[in-house]
């Protein structure tokens, strides 16, 4: 809603989630290193079982400041690269790894240069564990909107309620690609049974 209807996000506003796209593909490296190692998948390549002891060790640094690791980018972009991964993939509904997951691996060299600024394309597949209520304020025409982005984790919910009272629209967004996906939080639940049920709830 803030790049259709607030002009979009300034270079300044864009540098403030470099360390979040950082976490986030790191984060999917490990989950996708995870995953070979569940279901016994070893790298094609041997120089990729290094790799993959290098990104399990590693841990972004906390100051949003710091550019990340040149090796990290190197390693995961190997590790990317490996012919094993496809093997992997067979099991994709039996492991949790984020839908924007490839196009961070994709774009991993371009992450991992020291002068990277996000785009507002990798700002949109940006994932963030939103706490609490958010809002946005916006003109659409002459109507004057207020929008409510809550949290979606199931301890997150309690909260909604504070939000209903007076809402004429509620927008409940599905991702058709969950279809054969698990949760986070749980991984023998289904991620669009979930919804299906917390639609109901609403």
């Amino acid at each position: 809603m803030k790049i259709i209807h607030q002009n979009g996000y300034s270079v300044d506003e864009l540098a403030l989630y470099r360390h979040t796209i950082y976490k986030n593909l790191v984060d999917c490296a490990k989950a996708l290193i995870g995953a070979m190692r569940q279901f016994d998948v070893e790298p094609d390549d041997s120089r990729n079982r290094e790799n993959c002891e290098f990104i399990m060790d590693f841990s972004v640094d906390p100051d949003p400041h710091q550019a990340l690791d040149s090796k990290v980018g190197e390693a995961i972009s190997s590790i990317w690269s490996d012919t094993c991964i496809p093997r992997v993939f067979d099991h994709q509904n039996e492991f949790y790894l984020m839908d924007s997951a490839p196009y961070f691996f994709d774009e991993v060299k371009r992450i991992a240069s020291p002068d990277y600024i996000p785009t507002e394309a990798d700002v949109l597949r940006a994932r963030t564990k939103t706490t609490g209520i958010y809002e946005t304020r916006f003109q659409m025409g002459q109507l004057s909107i207020h929008m409510f982005d809550v949290g979606g984790q199931r301890s997150e919910r309690k909260k909604w309620i504070h939000c209903f009272e007076n809402v004429t629209s509620i927008i409940f967004c599905v991702a058709l690609s969950e279809y054969d996906q698990v949760l986070l939080e749980e991984s023998s639940q289904n991620r669009m049974m979930e919804s299906l049920v917390l639609f109901d709830s609403v």
